[in-house]
């Protein structure tokens, strides 16, 4: 069904159930136009389709998330694709495809006065061809000529006559080589007289043949294909298909004359010069035909006058307006058809924001565009099957699905060699043998795995899952994301489908191509369950992978096993008669005994190649000749394929597309191949041998024609909503990197990579330079390629899934590490993308194949921090911002370039969101990152280590004397240099990373080149070992120091010893540069330092004082500082590099240090240690910073400091380590937080000021308006145990376990009055409604009244009170009597009004605002509702199914919200005691509720670690926060726009700002319901971020123009200063594809001043508007 005329399915279910009859279309993002026109007559018109109507389709496709596609067959092409039948079937394939998979319009027909000529049939049936020879002998022609071109083919069925290629007779015709042009146009001259001489023989006889009635009586469209040109077969061909998808131009050209130099172009004319009156006739035909067929949207007729010069815009006015209105013709009716079609395609809720109204509906919607090409593949694979010689493995399969219907047993496991038809035995199994075994209702849970992007297995069980759940009508949204918890959901789900009527097959092919996440046997541990009676599971692999994980379950567990077996030459002869028998041919008897005799291959892929071949053949001997030998395997087929098509098309091209399509992670859609083969300059040189065309793309019709060619060896998927191209099968991959990449050119992965993620991140989306010295080509400003955009967002509703899925990969594999973290995984937006669209753990996922790949301290920071966050995140993934900011906002200083803007990038996202989301102030979490990254073990004994300069790769000298060279991420051998006689002892690398220099015990020094690994010189001048050695900054120059006490100054430029030093009376251990290379310092065990002027050698100066033991290692500080050594004794001295003096020591480390590193910051220094520590100092202040201990198990004899001061590498002798490097100048406590857990927070009434305590006594002050830190109040000698602040905010009240109540003046902050009168710790603190009085009550419920300014006491209650609770008005009182009674009395009298009770004890009590109720909640699960002024029960509110924890009313007294252990908030009407709204979501017992003032916002908080925010109207959640860490209490403002957090046993305290809050203090709760409901009106919500303007040039068209605009124009166009759109040039000398480049040239400036402009504007933007959170924060 073609994809203009989808209609959604009307049941997902029958898709669910995987019922492969009527199958839907799978729902495409593509719009595919094929443009028809003849080639001559619409040049121009087509060149403005694609530089002005192209961009503006483009913007209209962006919106819907579109791919836009024009099928110009003509474009790039010299040679009209009539005059080769085979190409013209080749472009009616690529219609009938375009109709397929096209989104509205997928045929636009440009129609003329050119009729144009019919191709060549490529074929004729046997009576055809008899009778037309006949007829054409009779009428006097030389039918030799018939005899030449058509050849008989025996193997068709029935036979026919085939034509014979062009290419075969004329070796040239198709070829790009400009050496060979000549003999080119010699031969497509030739075919040109053939092809007429063939056509006017083949009309003739077909004609008189059919007048007789010989041939064609009944099929008419058989006999048309003689007559009818090219373009009246491709406009039938898209009407066959729909009618609505056509889009058809018109255009009469009135007056025109035959005699005219360019009348041909433009119509059809004879020899004579006259009219064609058969063209003329059926150009008519057309017309009437498209006015009969199209309606007025479809269709547009242009009749402009006729020009001696042909089409001449820049000349004529006329022809000037019907450029313009023809552009906007095609761009308004396409629109019009795409965006109808795009209204009603299907777009799966995956790649929304949220899912539609119906829940249930959308996820089964998502799930069924996600099995659908599943489905697909399979039916594609089940109706090529062939089961000759397939009888024993369908007999086995189907003796287990039946006894697996009737009692438990285990999986059925199918294993053989690869290619052997395992996935095509199960595509059959589940198109015929399933449903004839276990009946049609079964259900087919169908995943082939080497169609889809490689993902864990865990990821593959889920969807699995998913799909069953959605089946049965389950919310599959509660489907953990944990391996454990999934493992179980499935096996219970198996359990209860065994209970069905229906069963229930699941097949999973190709489990090897599964990338496990860790331990690949837990990632199968599932197979090895059994299984319920009517469960069945079909799983294969191949017996290749006997030691995978899946293999080794089946072993342990004694599946049903299904081996495909080896076929007998009988076997395979039959699969291959069937295979032709698919395509109508056959073999004669002798040809099959040929070909049974030396039939030797069991690969079925091999066989299917080979049928493929035997099809384009057309006898046996070509057969035999030209196909591959059948004794080859298949890649060595695969092999010699390319070879053919390398000689047809190209070496250039075919191995470009192949590097591309192996290198794409899951395919590439035809789009994305043809803008990749557009941007490569030296594609499209050799593209366009002689001129490049004005529109700089690559051939549609040489990729149509290499496309054909590979199409045996591509398989078509469906991923992320677009139809891509990928090989069908890996072994593929294999002989192409063997041609392609490794063998041949090693870099060019990397280059193509790179090109992949230039596409994605639209590098060259306005503009790439082209430039050929050679053939003297300069386009600087006019390069554009019309590339397809390719935004990370298309629209607000809408991502780009291809870039979020596939940029990433091809940025790390292009090693643009930069671009890698700035685009991808240091992206803010790109991390929210990918955990948005996909999930969390497809984020974490491809973060940890990064690691894996790429050694980088700042992705692996974002790496262990979503790690952290893994659980809140998977709840709801919006919250990334908060965890990044909460968790790497204290280290951003340290990471200046990525971390520091990523954080700014999420503080401007939180910004910008405009739904509520609390967003943290002050960093409480702990540091994420881990001091080891990651480690390397190394068996041969470690001597020295020495990193890269990018930190990817790490040299080892080893006690084997060889130098390894290992990748650090991915722990593998890269290359080794072996050579030396001994131990190497030092290495250093030159500035470029060309040369590795190495030292050893032998007394030699080598330089090795880096990329082959040869050894290049050997200097040999040391008498002993070679201890250490440094390079000079420019590389001439190369310092050794031996044991033989001497240094050795070598130029390695002149190849000689220049100065040999001898001052030092020991080994010398150290050398070095200072940072400008004028001066050497020297260091040996002689316990002396020497400083020499590197001009001339002389000594400057000899640093002995202070230092007292043999000097081991030697360092400088890169600003020539600091100079450091460490010594035998264990010392390490910090010296004066200007005086020579000593500065101080660096001490807190033991052991002897072996090795020393100073950071290119010049404060911090690292030092290697004998017992396997690595230390960390501050250089300036001596502080000890860090220790890492216990990973080494021997002495570090190495420590280096990466490039970008990030990671530390270390060495011990059998372990390389690389520490994260911690930058932080101290490690002192800051302010920001107390020294002991905090007890208390309070927070005033305006919101500004917030206060703490903590259980040292201290207070600390918060400013809430900048989220700082004010001072500390000092005073108390023990814990506080309660705070509170006056309504006046003058002061503040604070309770301590030291017994007394202190007065804080907040102006002041001093000590007012000091409460001393209580006997035991302070338990809570009033202050009543007068602000005057305090009440206070201790631990031995001892109740005082006193005076808050003199402190003098009112009242002492000797008995003791346990306060619950004061009334608002503080007129009562509310004290527990017992755990289940509760006494209401007066604090004016104290006299008791009631006492009341539950039957469980009362745990918690509120009272109304207006004191007119009080609410008691307590552990029988119940709340009651009780007159304050009686003690009157008035409601008993049961809902709770565990001990009520917490309650509040709202201000308005309208409302209780109670929290209970049950993990559940009830929201309760106080007037009728009904429920309004239960919540649900936290995980944890509820432990505080706070509402704001206008009661239309909750905020609660749980021992889970959350704080969550409700809508009180709607019951719903509107966002939530991990604090991970249990929340005891909050404090928050009246609109809960700032929130303190008080952590249980935390000494942090976290400031929170609710962002966008609904609440305010003019606010009615109904108006906040208003604007709620609105934000959530609706079938989709925009997605959380916003997209950026395409880079796409966007000319301004309307349709149709206003005249007065046409005047103004005209009027205009001959002024100096406004030089018409179409032209620069003189207006009659001007030939069009110089009009047309002048065009370019202009509209290309003009792009790239608007491009600077609207820089410069955002620019300007974002300096004037300042994010409210950056601000804060």
């Amino acid at each position: 069904m073609p994809a203009h005329h989808f209609q959604p399915p009307k049941r997902h279910s029958d898709v669910i159930s995987g019922r492969l009859g009527g199958l839907p279309q799978p729902p495409s993002k593509t719009v595919k136009i094929y443009v028809c026109s003849n080639k001559s007559d619409f040049e121009l018109e087509r060149q403005t389709l694609w530089s002005q109507a192209l961009p503006e389709l483009h913007l209209c496709c962006l919106h819907y998330g579109l791919d836009l596609q024009l099928v110009d067959v003509h474009q790039g092409s010299d040679l009209d694709h009539v005059l080769d039948g085979y190409v013209f079937e080749q472009h009616l394939s690529e219609l009938q495809e375009s109709s397929q998979i096209s989104v509205g319009p997928f045929f636009l027909c440009l129609l003329g006065d050119k009729y144009g000529k019919p191709p060549l049939p490529t074929y004729l049936e046997e009576t055809e061809f008899v009778h037309i020879r006949s007829e054409a002998f009779e009428g006097g022609k030389d039918v030799k000529l018939l005899d030449n071109w058509y050849k008989k083919d025996e193997n068709a069925v029935p036979p026919v006559y085939k034509l014979v290629p062009i290419s075969q007779r004329f070796k040239h015709v198709n070829s790009r080589d400009p050496e060979l042009q000549a003999v080119r146009d010699c031969e497509v001259s030739d075919w040109r007289e053939i092809y007429t001489q063939l056509l006017e023989l083949l009309q003739h006889g077909a004609r008189e043949a059919f007048r007789e009635g010989l041939i064609n009586q009944v099929h008419h469209l058989k006999q048309d294909r003689f007559f009818l040109s090219g373009i009246e077969q491709e406009l039938q061909k898209a009407l066959e298909k729909s009618v609505r998808g056509c889009v058809c131009i018109m255009r009469k050209m009135e007056g025109l004359e035959p005699s005219d130099a360019c009348a041909e172009i433009f119509t059809d004319i004879e020899k004579d010069g006259e009219l064609n009156l058969e063209g003329q006739k059926g150009i008519r035909n057309m017309r009437e035909f498209v006015s009969a067929k199209f309606n007025d949207k479809n269709k547009h007729t242009f009749t402009i006058p006729w020009s001696a010069e042909g089409l001449v815009p820049h000349f004529l006015d006329s022809h000037y307006d019907y450029l313009d209105d023809f552009n906007a013709a095609v761009i308004t009716k396409l629109k019009l058809l795409i965006e109808q079609a795009a209204k009603f395609s299907p777009t799966p809720s995956s790649l929304m924001c949220y899912p539609p109204r119906d829940l249930n509906e959308g996820l089964k919607e998502q799930v069924s565009w996600e099995a659908l090409p599943h489905l697909y593949h399979c039916v594609r694979l089940g109706t090529a099957f062939v089961s000759d010689g397939f009888e024993c493995e369908l007999e086995d399969l189907r003796k287990a699905l039946t006894a697996g219907a009737c009692v438990d047993h285990k999986a059925v496991v199918m294993y053989g060699p690869e290619s052997s038809g395992k996935s095509s035995l199960l595509a059959h199994c589940a198109w015929r043998l399933i449903p004839e075994t276990l009946g049609k209702d079964v259900i087919v849970v169908a995943r082939f795995l080497d169609s889809v992007r490689p993902m864990a297995m865990q990821c593959h069980l889920q969807s699995v899952s998913q799909q069953i759940f959605s089946l049965l009508g389950v919310d599959v949204d509660f489907l953990s994301h944990d391996k454990d918890q999934l493992s179980a959901s499935y096996q219970n789900l198996l359990q209860c489908l065994s209970q069905l009527s229906r069963q229930l097959v699941i097949i999973l092919d190709g489990l090897t191509a599964v990338h496990g996440d860790g331990g690949l046997e837990e990632g199968y541990s599932w197979l090895a369950c059994r299984l319920p009676p009517r469960v069945h599971i079909l799983v294969s692999f191949t017996e290749t992978s006997a030691k995978s994980s899946p293999n080794r379950t089946v072993q342990n567990n004694k599946h049903t096993v299904v081996v495909v077996k080896k076929k007998t030459k009988e076997q395979l002869l039959s699969c291959f008669l069937g295979m032709l028998a698919k395509d109508k041919r056959t073999l004669a008897p002798e040809q099959e005994n040929v070909l049974k005799n030396s039939m030797t291959s069991q690969c079925m892929r091999r066989l299917a190649l080979l049928a493929y071949q035997a099809k384009q053949c057309m006898s046996w001997d070509s057969i035999y000749d030209k196909c591959l030998c059948t004794e080859e395997s298949f890649q060595e087929s695969v092999m010699k394929l390319f070879e053919v098509m390398e000689k047809r098309h190209g070496v250039i091209f075919v191995s470009q597309i192949a590097r591309y399509l192996t290198l794409a992670r899951a395919g590439l859609t035809e789009m994305e191949l043809l803008d990749l083969l557009s941007i490569s300059n030296d594609i499209l040189l050799a593209a366009y041998p002689q001129e490049l065309p004005p529109i700089l793309r690559f051939p549609v019709s040489l990729w149509i024609a290499i496309k054909t060619d590979l199409n045996v060896l591509l398989m078509p998927c469906f991923l992320d909503n677009k139809q891509v191209y990928c090989w069908c099968h890996h072994s593929i991959n294999s002989v192409v990197r063997q041609r392609y990449l490794y063998h041949q050119q090693p870099r060019m992965a990397r280059e193509s990579h790179k090109q992949i993620a230039e596409l994605f991140l639209e590098s060259w989306i306005d503009n790439k330079p082209l430039v050929d010295k050679d053939r003297n080509v300069q386009r600087i400003h006019c390069g554009n390629r019309l590339l397809s955009p390719q935004p990370l967002l298309y629209s607000e509703t809408r991502y780009n899934m291809r870039r979020i899925n596939e940029m990433w990969h091809h940025l790390l594999h292009a090693g643009e590490q930069d671009s890698f973290r700035e685009y991808a995984y240091c992206s803010f937006e790109y991390l929210l993308a990918t955990a948005h669209s996909t999930s969390i753990k497809t984020l974490l996922t491809n973060l940890e194949n990064s690691h894996r790949l790429l050694l980088d301290a700042e992705i692996n920071l974002v790496l262990s921090s979503i790690k952290l966050s893994i659980e809140v995140l998977t709840e709801d993934p919006l919250q990334l911002a908060n965890e990044l900011i909460g968790r790497l906002r204290q280290l951003k200083e340290f990471y200046p370039q990525t971390i520091d803007s990523l954080v700014t990038e999420c503080m401007q996202w939180c910004d910008s969101y405009s739904l509520p989301l609390i967003v943290p102030l002050t960093p409480w979490l702990p540091d994420p990152r881990n001091p080891l990254i990651t480690s390397l073990e190394v068996s041969d004994g470690i001597t020295k280590v020495l990193p890269t300069q990018n930190s990817q790769h790490i040299l080892c000298a080893t006690e084997k004397n060889v130098i390894s060279m290992y990748h650090v991420p991915s722990r593998k051998l890269v290359t080794t240099f072996s050579g030396h006689a001994g131990v190497v002892l030092c290495l250093t690398l030159s500035s470029n990373h060309k040369r590795l220099f190495s030292g050893a015990d032998d007394g030699t020094i080598r330089l090795w080149d880096v990329f082959t690994g040869d050894c290049v010189e050997v200097i040999r001048e040391h008498d002993s070992a070679v201890m250490c050695m440094t390079l000079s900054q420019d590389g001439k120059v190369l310092v050794s120091g031996s044991r033989d006490k001497s240094v050795l100054v070598y130029n390695l430029l002149e190849g000689k010893v220049s100065h040999r030093l001898r001052e030092h009376t020991s080994t010398v251990t150290a050398v070095t540069f200072n940072s400008t290379g004028t001066i050497l310092i020297t260091a040996s065990f002689d316990k002396r330092m020497i400083l020499w002027y590197v001009e001339d050698m002389t000594v400057l100066n000899c640093i002995s004082q202070d230092i007292t033991s043999p000097i081991l290692c030697m360092t400088l500080s890169i600003d020539n500082t600091f100079l450091l050594i460490g010594c035998e004794d264990g010392s390490v001295h910090v010296f004066s590099f200007t005086t020579g003096t000593e500065v101080h020591q660096l001490k807190g480390h033991k052991g002897k240090v072996s090795s020393l590193a100073v950071g290119q910051d010049c404060v911090h220094a690292v030092l290697g240690c004998d017992n396997g520590g690595v230390y960390i100092y501050n250089l300036c202040t001596t502080e000890l910073l860090r220790t890492f201990m216990g990973i080494h198990k021997s002495c570090v004899i190495s420590v280096r400091i990466s490039r970008d001061q990030n990671m530390i590498f270390s060495a011990s002798r059998t372990q390389v380590c690389v520490w994260n490097m911690y930058k932080e100048a101290t490690r002192e406590v800051v302010d920001d937080s107390h020294p002991s857990p905090v007890t208390a927070v309070a927070i005033n009434s305006t919101g500004k000021l917030a206060v703490t305590g903590s259980k040292d006594g201290i207070l600390k002050l918060w400013n809430l308006d900048l989220s700082v830190f004010m001072e500390n109040l000092s005073g108390h000698t023990n814990a506080i145990t309660c705070l509170t602040l006056a309504e006046e905010e003058a002061y503040i009240l604070s309770g301590s376990a030291d017994n007394t109540i202190k007065v804080w003046s907040i102006s002041m902050g001093t000590i007012v009055t000091d409460y001393q009168c209580h006997q035991g710790p302070i338990k809570s603190v009033h202050v009543l409604s007068d602000s005057l009085k305090v009440m206070s009550v201790d631990a031995s419920e001892k109740l005082k009244l006193w005076m808050v300014d003199t402190g003098q006491t009112l009242f002492s209650y000797a008995d003791p009170i346990p306060i619950m609770a004061l009334s608002h008005s503080s007129e009562y009182v509310f004290s527990l009597a017992g755990s289940s009674s509760l006494k209401i009395w007066k604090l004016e009298d104290s006299n008791v009004i009631q006492t009341i009770s539950h039957k469980g004890n009362i745990t918690c009590v509120a009272c109304t605002e207006d004191s007119e109720h009080v609410v008691t909640g307590s552990d029988d699960m119940s709340l009651k509702v009780w007159e304050t002024r009686t003690g009157k029960l008035t409601q008993v509110l049961v809902g709770h199914q565990g001990s009520v924890n917490c309650v509040t009313t709202t201000h308005n007294s309208c409302n209780i919200i109670s929290g209970s252990r049950d993990r559940s908030i009830i929201i309760w009407n106080l007037g009728t005691g009904t429920v309004e709204h239960q919540l649900e979501g936290h995980k944890g017992v509820i432990s505080v509720l706070r509402v704001t003032t206008d009661g239309s916002i909750l905020v609660s908080g749980s021992w889970d670690g959350t704080l969550r925010v409700w809508s009180l109207l709607h019951g719903s959640q509107l966002t939530l926060f991990d604090m991970h860490a249990d929340v005891e209490d909050i404090a928050m403002t009246f609109n809960a726009s700032n929130i303190v957090v008080h952590l249980s046993n935390n000494c942090h305290v976290p400031l929170m700002c609710l962002h966008n809050t609904p609440a305010a203090e003019v606010k009615s709760q109904s108006q906040v319901s208003i604007q709620m409901v609105n934000s959530l009106a609706g079938d989709y919500l925009p997605l959380p971020l916003k997209p950026h303007p395409p880079l796409v040039h966007c000319p301004s068209t309307v349709f149709p123009e206003r005249k007065e605009v046409k005047l103004k124009r005209r009027e205009s166009r001959f002024s100096v200063s406004s030089m018409p759109e179409i032209i620069q040039v003189s207006p009659i000398k001007a030939p069009v594809k110089t009009a047309i480049m002048a065009q370019e040239r202009k509209r290309e400036k003009k792009l790239k001043t608007k491009k600077i402009e609207r820089k410069q504007s955002k620019k300007e933007e974002k300096n004037k508007s300042k994010s409210e959170i950056c601000c804060v924060l």
